[in-house]
């Protein structure tokens, strides 16, 4: 309520908000009531949900009754759902499932038992279907109707879409209301954004605010006000120029432009910052993606890093992927690490994972997988399972049992593999080959791909053709070029002949001298300027700068180069970033790449997700594929596969999901499971039995689908939400990309701080950023201090001082000047500048500690960070400590699980069962609970408790937060008291808040009190 009473009672939940206005919401499951200048009333047995501009609008049914209307009155009744929009005039919609209607300047009836979604440029379209009818109208009516799906997207008007399995929702300047029993996800610029369904939520707004709600998904985007997201699954915030919170049990997605931001939730957290801090934790997955800073990404199943001109740490389960430019960079994981170290020598010993690196002798030995990367000198890797090496401009010896993918930088590479096969090359040509998949990739000119499962060509300026049983992809430069085979035959030739024949495949690839490859599985061979023999029982890849190469092996090896030549292979997955070069990721289980100016290459069997700004990306994959940008991409796979391309035509097709992007061509997508298609100004013709994503390049995009939406977006805002991934990228505007699964979010100038139970990454640009969560945490800073700790993994980056990291899993540290050790059951990896460091366990301790010394000790992993005085930290778990500019006479941190403390200038006592991590700026805080208990604070005290998780943010004033789930508070200038069984959300700027239930009570005022007490959750917000 902003400035009168709001009265929300229920036994589930009660959600009120009004603009002028008095609200009474009352139900037994839930009742949400929006309201701009009037009264609403909204009751039912399951859930109401109304907005209104103007005037009066009266909803019910027994499910759920959304009305919307601009100007006008509406009357939407149905046993479902009945979602009416109107711009100008009035809709009546109805019906038994769910009709969605959209108009433009003129009046538009939809109806249908399941979805209708269109899109029309500049005349009227009627698209009838069982399956799918895409209509899109810029301009005049559009009548679209079919039995499965419908998606609208508008460039300068309302628009409302709403759906049993998906709606998106995407506006530039007016209101937009989107709901459905799916998702719905809305995006607005400039105005209110009303957001509400059973699945998904998603809202976004540039200078108003936002509200958004759901059992299932909430994301809230928002630009220069305050965001209250929350829901049962997952939360996206997105902010650009103010406070924004986001929680959730599955996922909380947060980005903010030019202040904090707080995201948590149990599933996923990914956040992106560009020029300052961001903290993001999740349950399945953290990606980050960082412009001109340090980024720190990492997760249990994948972490993709990209950084400018700075370091970044990723670490995870399944995969680490670190690229930095000018400085070092140390990933380590169980599955996959790989490292680039400009100019020291690194030595990583362990059980599990060993890491090389350097411009010196790397050795690298290891039972599971060894990569190694050389620039200026030999290198030797040897294992039981992968060794991948590569060196620049000395000779490297490569071997393994499975795969050898390789990808080089200004000439050709060829990559192979019987599971999928990734090939990125910037300025040459570019040949990717795969029994599962393969992708064709065209600069110039046509492309003939055909076969029983799959047959990728891809050609730069002559024909290519490409038949077999299985898969046939050839490439040529400037010649011809003839593959064929029963499973798969591959030439690729640079200028001369090819010829390649055999019952596996064989592949060729020569520079300027002769190359022989033949095996029974399958050769490749890549040469820069001189002789290379690679062969082996199933595939062997080579790279080479300007030496020889050999690499020969049964399992896999993957390769990838930054900024001279990298080699990253492994079982599981392999994420390469590189800031201005090429770089190729590969691996069987999730590949995905950032890459700010140039080219990138993702590709794998679970997902692959590719963002680019000015240049090309390939990204392949089984499951998924996101590619983007201002060149041509092609991007297919079994599950998904994503398309965008800028001034160019793009053919995306797979047996799941296809999805196209184009700026100023014509796109034609199609697949079995989805075709997301996105056209700036020209035609789009998008058909798919199950979903269809749409992105947009300059203006709005909406992307929407049961598997994944991917959207990436140059100079405007972007949605992207899906219950499978959402990945977002955007250079210099906000983006908001949501989903059950994944959600990446980039931030261009603020902080955010997102938290989980699985993974929790976090990126500070200049400030300190706290990092905390039950599997990973990791933390990058650059002029300043970084603690990151969790049950699972801690990765600890430090610019100019020590580091040490130790563990049964896995401790990565990297030191600028200075020798490591590294020794432990697993791998201890310690750096120390000055001063002596003791760490022994038996699972993993990090001590990081810069003039002073450190005692660390613990059954499973202490971290202790001190700037300028004495710490001690013992536990049974983790016990974290961090001060920046003050002495910790005593720091007393004493859990069962995780203790994890961070404190500017003044004293932290943090105690609990399961995490309590504190950040308090000049003031003391006591924080204590059996889970987590997260406190951060800037000039008052804090003192927050429960037994689940409790956090705390608060600006100048004290905050006493309990309760057994979790409490989150954020205050601007004065207290808080926010209780309950749950969680209780506050949000206050000038005035009191008292908040307390037993499910859930977010309250977000402006500039007067607010009471809000329920059962089920009571959500406040006020402006």
């Amino acid at each position: 309520m902003i400035s009168d009473r709001i009265s929300a009672r229920g036994n589930a939940i009660t959600a009120c908000v009004m603009i002028s206005d008095r609200i009474s919401s009352r139900c037994n499951a839930l009742s949400a009531c929006f309201m701009i200048s009037d009264r609403i009333s909204a009751r039912g047995n399951a859930i109401t949900a109304c907005v209104m501009i103007s005037d009066r609008i009266s909803a019910r049914g027994n499910a759920l009754t959304a009305s919307f209307i601009i100007s006008d009155r509406i009357s939407a009744r149905g046993n479902v759902l009945t979602a009416c929009v109107m711009i100008s005039d009035r809709i009546s919609a109805r019906g038994n499932a769910l009709t969605a209607i959209v108009m433009i300047s003129d009046r538009i009836s939809a109806r249908s038992n399941a979805l209708t979604a269109f899109v029309m440029i500049s005349d009227r379209i009627s698209a009838r279907s069982n399956v799918l009818t895409p209509i899109g109208k810029i301009s005049d009516r559009i009548s679209a109707r079919g039995n499965a799906l419908t998606a609208c997207v508008m460039i300068s008007d309302r628009i409302s879409a709403r759906g049993n399995v998906l709606t998106a929702i995407g506006m530039i300047s007016d209101r937009i209301s989107a709901r459905g029993n799916a998702l719905t996800a809305c995006v607005m610029i400039s105005d209110r954004i009303s957001a509400r369904g059973n699945a998904l939520t998603a809202s976004a707004m540039v200078s108003d605010r936002i509200r958004a709600r759901g059992n299932a998904l909430t994301a809230c985007v928002m630009i220069s006000d305050r965001i209250s997201a929350r829901g049962n699954v997952l939360t996206a915030i997105v902010m650009i120029s103010d406070r924004i919170s986001a929680r959730g049990n599955a996922l909380t997605a947060c980005v903010t432009i030019s202040d904090r931001i707080s995201a948590r939730g149990n599933a996923l957290t990914a956040s992106a910052t560009v020029s300052d801090r961001i903290s993001a934790r999740g349950n399945a997955l953290t990606a980050f993606v960082k412009i001109s800073d340090r980024i720190s990404a990492s997760g249990n199943a994948f972490t993709a890093c990209v950084m400018i001109s700075d370091r970044c740490s990723a670490r995870g389960y399944a995969v680490t992927a670190c690229v930095m430019i000018s400085h070092r960079i140390s990933a380590s994981g169980n599955a996959l690490t790989a490292c680039i170290m400009i100019s020291d020598r690194i030595s990583a010993r362990g059980n599990v994972l060993t890491e090389c690196i350097i411009s010196e002798r790397i050795i690298a030995r290891g039972n599971a997988l060894t990569a190694c990367v050389m620039t200026s000198g030999r290198i030797s890797a040897r294992g039981n399972a992968l060794t991948a090496v590569v060196i620049v401009s000395g000779r490297i010896s490569v071997r393994g049992y499975a795969l050898a993918a390789g990808v080089m930088i200004s000439d050709r590479i060829s990559a192979r593999g019987n599971a999928l096969r990734a090939i990125l090359m910037i300025s040459d040509r570019i040949s990717a080959r795969s029994n599962a998949h393969a992708e064709r990739v065209m600069i110039s000119d046509r492309i003939s791909a055909r076969g029983n499962a799959l047959t990728a060509g891809v050609m730069i300026s002559d024909r290519i053709i490409a038949r077999g049983n299985a898969l046939t992809a050839t490439v040529m430069i400037s010649d011809r070029i003839s593959a064929r085979g029963n499973a798969l035959a591959a030439g690729v030739m640079i200028s001369d002949r090819i010829i390649a024949r055999g019952n596996a495949l064989k592949s060729i690839f020569l520079i300027s001298d002769w190359i022989s490859a033949r095996g029974n599985a399958l050769t490749a061979i890549v040469m820069i300027s001189d002789r290379i023999s690679a062969r082996g029982n199933a595939l062997t890849a080579i790279v080479m700068i300007s030496d020889r190469i050999s690499a020969r092996g049964n399992a896999l090896a993957e390769i990838v180069m930054i900024s001279d030549r990298i080699s990253a292979r492994g079982n599981a997955i392999t994420a390469c970033v590189m800031i201005s070069d090429r770089i190729s990721s590969r691996g069987n289980a999730l590949t995905a790449c950032f890459m700010i100016s140039d080219r990138i290459s993702a590709r794998g069997n679970a997902i692959t997700a590719c963002v680019m700004i000015s240049h090309r990306i390939s990204v392949r994959g089984n499951a998924l594929t996101a590619i983007v940008i201002s060149d041509r991409i092609s991007a297919r796979g079994n599950a998904l596969t994503a398309s965008v391309i800028i001034s160019d035509r793009i053919s995306a097709r797979g047996n799941v999901l296809t999805a196209c992007v184009m700026i100023s061509d014509r796109i034609s997508a199609r697949g079995n499971a989805l075709t997301a298609i996105v056209m700036i100004s020209d035609r789009i013709s998008a058909r798919s039995n199950a979903l269809t994503a749409i992105v947009m390049i300059s203006d709005m995009i909406s992307a929407l689908g049961n598997a994944l939406t991917a959207i990436v977006m140059i100079s405007a805002r972007i949605s992207a939400r899906g219950n499978a991934l959402t990945a977002g990228v955007i250079i210099s505007d906000r983006i908001s990309a949501r989903g059950n699964a994944l959600t990446a979010c980039v931030m261009i100038s603020d902080r955010i701080s997102a938290r989980g139970n699985a993974l929790t990454a976090i990126v500070m640009i200049s400030g300190r950023i706290s990092a905390r969560g039950n599997a990973l945490t990791a933390s990058v800073i650059i002029s300043h201090r970084i603690s990151a700790r969790g049950n699972a993994l801690t990765g600890i980056f430090m610019i100019s001082d020590r580091i040490s990291a130790r563990g049964n899993a896995l401790t990565a540290s990297v030191i600028i000047t200075d020798r490591i050790s590294a020794k432990g059951n697993a791998l201890t990896a310690i750096v120390m500048k000055s001063h002596r460091i003791s760490a022994r366990g038996n699972a993993l301790t990090a001590c990081v500690m810069t003039s002073d010394r450190i005692s660390a000790k613990g059954n499973a992993l202490t971290a202790i960070v001190m700037i300028s005085d004495r710490i001690s930290a013992r536990g049974n778990a983790l016990t974290a400590i961090f001060l920046i500019s003050d002495r910790i006479y005593r720091i007393s941190a004493r859990g069962n699980a995780l203790t994890a403390c961070v404190m500017i200038s003044d004293r932290i006592s943090a105690r609990g069962n399961a995490v309590t991590a504190y950040v308090l700026i000049s003031d003391r805080f006591s924080a204590r609970g059996n889970a987590l208990t997260a406190i951060i604070m800037v000039s008052g005290r804090i003192s927050a408790g429960g037994n689940a998780l409790t956090g705390c943010v608060m600006i100048s004033h004290r905050i006493s937060a309990r309760v057994n789930a979790l409490t989150a508070i954020v205050m601007i200038s004065d207290r808080i008291s926010a209780r309950g069984n749950a969680l209780a959300a506050i949000v206050m700027i000038s005035d009191r808040i008292s908040a307390r239930g037993n499910a859930l009570t977010a309250i977000v005022m402006i500039s007067d009190r607010i009471s809000a007490r329920g059962n089920a959750l009571a959500e406040i917000v006020m402006i």
